[in-house]
């Protein structure tokens, strides 16, 4: 049952294949990611709900919420940049007006130990900030698709069990983002280093 063309949103089928084109793959990735977004606000707020109240309100979110099933390269790409990207990039929106756009750029510019254990800091608090925000329970860690942590079986779970397992896994995705904001600098001064060491051979 469903529309094939997935139009309708929460249909079983997915974008894969010759009956669309690249531009309705393109505008049902992009509300795939906003719609995610919206979700994954709401199963936080949810979860905090079920934890204190016992209730069933992130299932109640996994069965009404509208989804779009995004599976062709062009639609999960286009996805994940609006379901990651625009967060993130409002965020560092945000954080320089927290900051100041001075202060925020000598962060960005600094150099030396000091300079780098900024940067860490910085990009490090951005992930583990906005990453539990725009993740949904469907979502899994890097860790999870390389097969390094398993994924917990909520299906299996209600009430504040399950709240606990939704948390659970949104505070694994803000610390793997963090840790990933984190080694951004420290990469940096590795590829700078070596790429002057080779210059200098």
């Amino acid at each position: 049952m469903g529309d094939k063309r997935n139009y309708i949103l929460g249909t079983k089928y997915g974008t894969r294949g010759d009956e669309f084109n690249v531009l309705e793959q393109f505008a049902l990735g992009a509300g795939s990611g906003a719609l995610k977004i919206v979700e994954a606000i709401a199963e936080l707020g949810a979860g905090f709900v079920d934890y204190a109240a016992d209730t069933n309100l992130v299932t109640y979110i996994e069965e009404n919420f509208p989804k779009i099933n995004v599976d062709d390269g062009v639609g999960k790409f286009t996805e994940l940049l609006v379901q990651y990207g625009i967060p993130y990039m409002g965020a560092t929106k945000i954080a320089g007006k927290l900051i100041g756009i001075k202060k925020l750029d000598q962060i960005r510019k600094g150099t030396g130990v000091s300079g780098v254990a900024t940067k860490m800091g910085y990009y490090g608090g951005i992930g583990a900030t906005v990453e539990p925000l725009v993740t949904t329970s469907r979502d899994q860690t890097l860790g999870q698709v390389f097969g390094l942590t398993t994924k917990p079986e909520l299906a299996e779970l209600t009430g504040r069990a399950k709240a606990a397992a939704v948390l659970g896994q949104k505070a694994a995705m803000g610390v793997e983002a963090a840790a990933l904001g984190a080694a951004l600098p420290v990469a940096g001064v590795a590829v700078k280093e070596g790429f002057i060491g080779a210059t200098k051979v």
